[in-house]
């Protein structure tokens, strides 16, 4: 069986799960799709899942910013320097995941979104009801 990013992102949704977040996956927000959204405390974490193009990721990540209170990449594999550096620079946390049953190690924090609205993520909550 081929690997996907949707079987990385079930594994790691159910590992959000076992440690208490409220989850949805595959949520549709203002013509983008989120892979992961949680919820916890009050707060919203956003996590997009890579196989390979974590560049894209990154762009992406942008928009998980203005709803999420936090937002993070899962990527599958190795991480790289140049991945570590740019999701420092962008304020992303970086989760990897090095194999599937494997538990993810961050690599990265992410630093609370300065950009985020109160109006998309009330948006986003909807989600959750």
């Amino acid at each position: 069986m081929k690997l996907t990013e949707e079987h990385v992102q079930q594994a790691f949704a159910s590992i959000l799960r076992d440690v208490g977040f409220e989850v949805r996956e595959e949520v549709r927000y203002g013509g983008k799709r989120f892979d992961v959204v949680a919820r916890l405390n009050g707060s919203f974490f956003g996590f997009e899942v890579k196989l390979h193009d974590w560049r894209r990721a990154l762009r992406q990540l942008r928009a998980y910013q203005l709803c999420c209170d936090r937002a993070f990449l899962v990527k599958y594999g190795q991480a790289s320097e140049d991945l570590i550096r740019e999701c420092s620079a962008a304020g992303v946390g970086l989760y990897v995941i090095e194999s599937i049953g494997a538990d993810p190690r961050q690599v990265t924090p992410s630093k609370r979104s300065t950009s985020w609205s109160r109006h998309f993520s009330a948006s986003l909550m909807r989600a959750f009801l």
